[in-house]
């Protein structure tokens, strides 16, 4: 089965290792295609990039999985809208 997200998104994913990490507005545009596909968000990781690494940021990593499908959208919006202004990528987790 193909992963339509990860196709719709490859052009602006950072790929580092298994993970894509997303801009916050990508990050955005890719639950808004989650929520056109009704495919339910997970949660999201959070990670700062430096000239060492990703640092993970495991205080911003909320967790969605015991919500309803309909909620996670709107709920990933919410969270992600919280650290719009932070210098994080993010890895948007999400039912496949």
């Amino acid at each position: 089965m193909i992963d339509i997200i990860t196709h719709l998104f490859e052009n602006v994913a950072i790929k580092y290792g298994n993970m894509r990490l997303y801009f916050f507005r990508d990050a955005i545009a890719l639950i808004n295609e989650c929520e056109t596909c009704q495919i339910k968000i997970l949660g999201f990781d959070s990670f700062k990039l430096s000239a060492q690494g990703i640092q993970p940021f495991s205080e911003f990593s909320p967790n969605f999985s015991g919500l309803d499908k309909t909620m996670t959208w709107d709920k990933a919006r919410e969270e992600l809208s919280k650290y719009s202004q932070a210098d994080f990528l993010f890895e948007i987790i999400y039912e496949k």
